[in-house]
């Protein structure tokens, strides 16, 4: 599948191990996934690793940022899921723009009791985009003045309509004469 929006664990606890994934992410072409881990090494370790690693991450950030495009995705409503590519990317709205391979990505918006919300967008690299997905609230049906319309209601037939229904009762037809062999699947029915 896709990987280009997919999410990279978050749970080191040393700051090697986070720099060995956004290495070997950066390493195997997962260029959003390296960015978010060579980003979450500063953010989380900046302070404790040394300033070799912090410029090396800052280097690697910047190569990244120029291959990548950056989207701000915004709805009418807060709460909805976001998604790009079929790939869950969090709940409007986002705390930053979303980092995205060049190319055309499909954006998609959802909440109970509105219409879900999509667009196409296509992207280049080192280019900053923006998209508004507008949600439709679903309009209840309306209750109508008689009541519940939509259930039929049984009626119960009157003396006359049975004694009708019984004169036009079409009489059965004769039974067939047994047979000893097995039916051949030639019949009515």
């Amino acid at each position: 599948g896709d990987a280009s929006v997919a999410p990279v664990g978050r749970g080191y606890a040393h700051p090697g191990t986070l720099k060995n994934l956004a290495t070997y992410l950066d390493a195997a072409g997962r260029r959003v996934d390296a960015h978010r881990a060579w980003g979450d090494l500063l953010t989380r370790y900046g302070d404790v690793i040394s300033g070799s690693t912090r410029a090396e991450a800052r280097d690697r950030i910047a190569a990244l940022e120029a291959a990548l495009a950056r989207v701000a995705v915004a709805t009418n409503v807060d709460g909805a899921s976001l998604r790009v590519d079929g790939h869950a990317v969090g709940t409007s709205p986002l705390g930053a723009p979303l980092w995205i391979e060049p190319g055309e990505h499909r954006f998609e918006a959802a909440l109970a009791g509105h219409r879900d919300a999509h667009a196409l967008l296509s992207l280049t690299a080192a280019h900053a985009a923006s998209v508004r997905l507008t949600l439709e609230p679903i309009a209840a049906p309306s209750p109508s003045p008689e009541g519940d319309t939509l259930r039929p209601r049984p009626s119960i037939p009157s003396a006359e309509q049975v004694a009708r229904a019984e004169s036009n009762r079409t009489t059965a037809l004769p039974s067939q004469p047994a047979s000893s062999s097995p039916p051949t699947g030639r019949g009515f029915w």
